[in-house]
């Protein structure tokens, strides 16, 4: 095969750093293979720019047939500059023969370019017999499982990174329940010794653009995992932390929503597929008592005669529900009934309220649409597709009322700049796909 071609970088940008993500999380053998010959690549070409810029002390010509030799035995002449596409679960490439063309940018071009089904391009990309049939099977589960992060870069960090990723200098955007979190200004970051000692505890973190996007807690008691209340900037990263947490076979709240001083919180077990609420009594063994205490979703009862916080509320036992990094008296609980559910809250600031249907409510039943910035009633909840590939939350009520931007079809509602809608001939909308 000719080096001009062999040597074209082999991946993108934002492919690499999805392959980086399943060696880092998955340890996918295909992943590191693919960016072992990328490396080999960009040291071919590396090489190749030092030595146009000092003719005079060129790099022996062995040493480059060396790169293009261990280059060849990775991979095939099958393609190069490999991306992974945002609107399909496709891998883009140039074929071989192809002439790479660039934009004025200095991006890739549209043009020569062809696409397909990732295990397959890659299969063609690395050659045959390298991996097994389940090895790619393995690889392709991972990476679509990345690609419906829609974008965002899900990790789990530790230690000093969390009280680095509560700091809301670090978010991409103060809206939604994260917008909203009581902990995020940088006056509480004292408060958050318990995350970073505890070894039970880490953090999901969603980013876009090194920004902090969608956060939860992620405790693991014994052999059991599980994630806490998830704070989002959009309505679909919670449904991407929820999807991420039973991939892993953790156990999830049964809802996200504040949990008020008294109240237990119950489960979603993995050991049923997530069908049942259960009861799970989490006890955390603290490594010391600490100085001051965070506001706490779920693990927020304090006993500190056995020095140890549980999911689980006793008289007996102290709420690290406040704000200030001190915690408050069982004796001291009071009650707050929401008109709408019943559901009970130490704070009426809990309460939320929804302009557009004019009605007061809680978390637990009410839902935050991004699409209106406004509470919905649960009974109202409709779902709508929009450019952005997710779904979001809106109100039945609202959709109707407005046709101009919104339409059903097929029993689902659509924002009408949808790109996969086209008007007919009697200009009603429809889906591209069904003309």
């Amino acid at each position: 095969m000719k080096s001009e071609f062999i040597t074209l970088q082999l991946l993108s940008e934002s492919f690499e750093g999805k392959l980086e993500w399943l060696v880092n999380n998955n340890s996918d053998k295909i992943a590191k293979h693919l960016l072992e010959a990328n490396q080999l690549i960009r040291l071919y070409n590396n090489t190749i720019e030092e030595n146009n810029k000092n003719p005079l002390f060129p790099v022996p010509e062995s040493i480059l047939s060396g790169y293009i030799k261990e280059i060849s035995t990775r991979l095939s002449d099958y393609g190069r500059q490999l991306t992974l596409k945002a609107d399909a679960f496709e891998v883009s490439f140039l074929p071989k023969g192809c002439t790479p063309e660039y934009t004025k940018g200095g991006k890739w071009a549209k043009k020569n370019r062809q696409s397909g089904k990732p295990g397959k391009i890659i299969q063609k990309v690395i050659g045959a017999g390298v991996f097994s049939n389940s090895d790619y099977e393995k690889f392709v589960y991972a990476l679509k499982a990345l690609w419906s992060y829609g974008g965002y870069d899900i990790k789990l960090v530790s230690g000093e990174d969390i009280r680095y990723w509560y700091n809301s200098e670090h978010y991409y955007a103060t809206t939604n329940t994260l917008g909203n979190s009581c902990m995020s200004h940088k006056e509480c970051s004292d408060y958050f010794d318990l995350y970073c000692e505890q070894p039970e505890c880490q953090m999901l973190i969603a980013l876009k653009e090194d920004k902090l996007a969608a956060r939860a807690l992620v405790w693991t008691i014994g052999e059991k995992v599980f994630m806490d209340r998830v704070y989002y900037i959009e309505d679909s990263l919670y449904n991407i932390f929820v999807n991420y947490a039973k991939e892993q076979k953790w156990y999830i709240r049964v809802d996200n929503c504040l949990l008020s001083d008294g109240c237990d919180q119950a489960f979603l077990s993995p050991n049923d597929g997530y069908t049942e609420a259960v009861e799970e009594k989490f006890v955390l063994e603290l490594c010391r008592i600490y100085d001051q205490w965070p506001y706490i979703d779920t693990f927020r009862y304090l006993d500190l005669d056995n020095e140890v916080l549980t999911t689980y509320s006793r008289r007996d036992t102290y709420a690290c529900s406040f704000t200030d990094g001190t915690y408050q008296d069982s004796e001291d609980w009071e009650e707050y009934e929401c008109p709408n559910c019943g559901c009970t809250y130490s704070d009426e600031d809990d309460m939320v309220y929804s302009e557009y249907y004019d009605e007061t409510g809680c978390p637990n039943c009410m839902e935050w649409s991004d699409l209106i910035n406004d509470w919905i009633p649960d009974c109202e909840v409709e779902y709508v597709i929009t450019n952005s590939g997710c779904s979001h939350v809106c109100g039945h009520r609202y959709l109707t009322n407005h046709p101009e931007s919104f339409i059903l079809i097929e029993g689902s509602w659509y924002s009408t700049d949808f790109e996969g809608l086209i008007k007919n001939d009697d200009g009603e909308w429809q889906l591209k796909e069904s003309k």
